[in-house]
């Protein structure tokens, strides 16, 4: 796992390359634990039950709540809807904040891209866990590869680097980053797997080496 990381990344908020090592290890126990009793009862993998985009928004919340965990510096914003996700420890009342002037804003993809939807389009400091799941149509369960993170990017994003995507008259609106927003948002990367080091943008945007199979998960 550790070869993933990039050695050149600069880390603000004093997080450090443990506490997202940490963060995914805690998912994957979280995972484990849970398929455990979910297939002994019959229910088959938490992953298989919840559609996609509920699976993105729970695991957006556990590693929230994880990266709290680890962190010196942040703490989950537990105001329902307040923004960002994990905020400065001591710096507000009750750790409640409606719009903090700085933190981070987790979410989780299965976008090999970083691609993420957001409500609205806003500045702020965007971390990224890219995963991949195995829901292949007719593979026992005990076949299946199971739920792994292939890239993590933390970058500081402004409105301009948003696009407003279209919705019909019963959709709710989003904002996505542009093509040049995207790009350079890649370049705050974390943690790229050979997976993601073999999609074509990141061959064509990084160039990075593939690392030794026995560095990833």
């Amino acid at each position: 796992m550790t070869q993933a990381f990039n050695p050149n990344f600069s880390y603000p908020y004093h997080l450090s390359p443990n506490d997202f090592a940490s963060t995914m290890t805690d998912v994957y126990d979280f995972l484990y634990d849970l398929n455990e009793k979910a297939v002994e009862k019959g229910w088959g993998r938490f992953e298989d039950i919840l559609q996609l985009q509920a699976l993105s928004n729970v695991l957006s919340n556990v590693l929230n709540t994880s990266l709290a965990k680890y962190s010196r510096e942040l703490v989950v914003n537990t105001l329902p809807n307040g923004h960002p996700d994990l905020i400065r420890r001591g710096i507000y009342p009750g750790d409640k904040a409606v719009e903090a002037e700085d933190g981070v804003e987790v979410k989780a993809t299965r976008h090999t891209t970083a691609q993420v939807d957001m409500h609205s389009a806003r500045e702020h400091d965007l971390c990224t866990f890219v995963y991949s799941v195995d829901r292949t149509i007719g593979v026992p369960w005990c076949d299946l590869k199971p739920l792994t993170f292939t890239g993590i990017f933390l970058g500081h994003v402004t409105e301009e680097d948003y696009r407003k995507n279209e919705r019909n008259e019963r959709g709710t609106r989003t904002a996505s980053l542009h093509k040049d927003g995207l790009a350079k948002y890649r370049m705050s990367w974390i943690y790229l797997t050979n997976e993601m080091r073999t999609s074509y943008w990141c061959k064509r945007q990084l160039g990075l080496p593939l690392i030794n199979e026995t560095g990833d998960r």
